[in-house]
């Protein structure tokens, strides 16, 4: 474990433990007009047909894609990027910048893609201020609201396909 992974997780834990006041409010995916999806830029290829199979289903879609230290890979300029590298500090913890301008996509679903243990979005995703979060599990628990369980030999689509099952499964009152 790196040293910088340290000064995070731990934030993460703390905020974990002050978070009772949060309430999840489910809404069937018929009713979501809003959805962003949180991933890592390393799995950008399988993650814009997902991107663009919620499109079809008449969804706005807002994208947030992780860049660690050392890519330079070219994004959709739509998509909200974190460069680790420019939105972080020293102890790896996400700026109050980007921060709020992720806070600022506003959404009914936050779908998190990002199957490793990203600590600088799980940071986001566990202060994100929408009502209703999925994804995969972590090494981290309580992070989202559902929790989908994949092998790490499932890819992004198999995690996705599980994930849209799962929200157009469930029914709300």
């Amino acid at each position: 474990m790196k040293l910088s992974n340290f000064f995070i997780k731990r934030k993460i834990h703390t905020m974990i433990s002050k978070r009772s006041d949060r309430r999840s409010r489910f809404c069937s995916f018929h009713d979501v007009q809003s959805i962003l999806v949180v991933f890592n830029v390393k799995d950008r290829e399988e993650v814009m047909p997902c991107l663009k199979m919620l499109e079809d289903l008449h969804k706005t879609v807002y994208a947030c894609v992780y860049i660690p230290i050392g890519r330079k890979d070219e994004t959709d300029p739509s998509w909200l990027q974190v460069r680790e590298e420019e939105d972080t500090d020293s102890r790896k913890i996400p700026t109050d910048e980007i921060c709020e301008k992720f806070n600022s996509l506003p959404a009914d679903i936050l779908i998190d893609l990002t199957r490793s243990d990203n600590y600088v979005m799980h940071y986001l995703v566990l202060q994100y201020i929408g009502t209703f979060k999925v994804g995969c599990r972590s090494s981290i628990k309580n992070i989202c609201d559902l929790t989908v369980v994949m092998s790490d030999d499932d890819g992004i689509k198999q995690l996705f396909e599980h994930i849209l099952f799962y929200l157009r499964t469930i029914r709300s009152k």
